[in-house]
């Protein structure tokens, strides 16, 4: 990630008939048939925008995913649009300060990306044919948290000791690169309790 770009934590939700978000976590198994919503909402090209702005999506956990959106003159200091309660229509993506011409300006793109994403996915055909077969599926994603890579001294350079992380969890990997952290991959970790902590303590060692 770029010190230019911003990202967002994200679920994969549902949103009902009367236009709230029913469910801000549309299926807890979603790993078992979700993965490729994933593909469909990556190098998205934000329709409205002359091909300047583009999203990413990386699956993280379960329903998790992360959003980033790169492009010119963006802004984390606005709002998502998710509820944070189940059954109340999705947030509207604003500013948090409506003189910040930047803010304001991101603050409707994300809007727009919301909306792009809920057609996507509303029309991809895993979707369709759950919703035949009576099966939970998501129709839209939950964007919280908008922020952008900060600028920060590394580890090493404040302590002059080298250091390392094992973090299958996307948002520890994050803390840990944005430290100049160096992130080992452990075949078997999950971040749950079915992690493999022996696994751990041998890539530890080694």
């Amino acid at each position: 990630m770029t010190f230019d770009e911003i990202a967002f934590k994200c679920n994969f939700a549902f949103i009902d008939q009367d236009g709230k978000v029913a469910k801000r976590r549309c299926d807890r198994n979603f790993v078992e048939w979700g993965i490729p919503l994933c593909d469909a909402l990556n190098d998205v090209v934000i329709p409205g925008y002359d091909g300047k702005y583009v999203m990413k999506c990386q699956h993280a956990t379960e329903h998790r995913c992360g959003i980033k959106i790169s492009g010119p003159n963006l802004s984390s200091c606005i709002t998502g649009n998710d509820p944070l309660k189940d059954n109340l229509p999705p947030v509207k993506c604003v500013a948090e300060d409506m003189s910040d011409k930047d803010a304001v300006f991101s603050g409707k793109l994300v809007q727009d990306a919301s909306d792009e994403i809920r057609r996507i996915l509303s029309e991809h055909p895993i979707n369709i044919k759950r919703k035949e077969e009576g099966k939970s599926y998501s129709n839209f994603v939950t964007l919280r948290g908008a922020s952008k890579r900060i600028s920060s001294q590394s580890f090493i350079e404040k302590h002059d000791l080298k250091a390392f992380m094992i973090a299958p969890t996307a948002i520890i990997r994050g803390i840990g690169i944005t430290f100049g952290i160096d992130i080992i991959d452990v075949k078997g970790t999950t971040g749950y309790y079915d992690s493999d902590l022996n696994g751990k303590a041998d890539a530890t060692v080694e």
